[in-house]
């Protein structure tokens, strides 16, 4: 049997990142201290910035 080798892309991690942090923020909104998961909204807009970046093809000065 063989086994096709599958590289991990870099969009494939940064959908992943983005889900976990959006699943965790939404159980602890709904069901921990949600004050400590609103003040962590600028951390995780920025964190989601840093995925955009990271993610997009052909970076230029126009992306900016």
């Amino acid at each position: 049997m063989k086994y096709s080798k599958h590289t991990v892309t870099k969009h494939e991690i940064a959908t992943i990142v983005a889900i976990v942090f959006h699943t965790i923020g939404i159980i602890g909104i709904l069901f921990f201290d949600k004050q400590f998961f609103i003040q962590s909204t600028p951390v995780n807009l920025l964190l989601m910035f840093g995925l955009l970046i990271w993610t997009q093809n052909g970076k230029n000065i126009s992306f900016l």
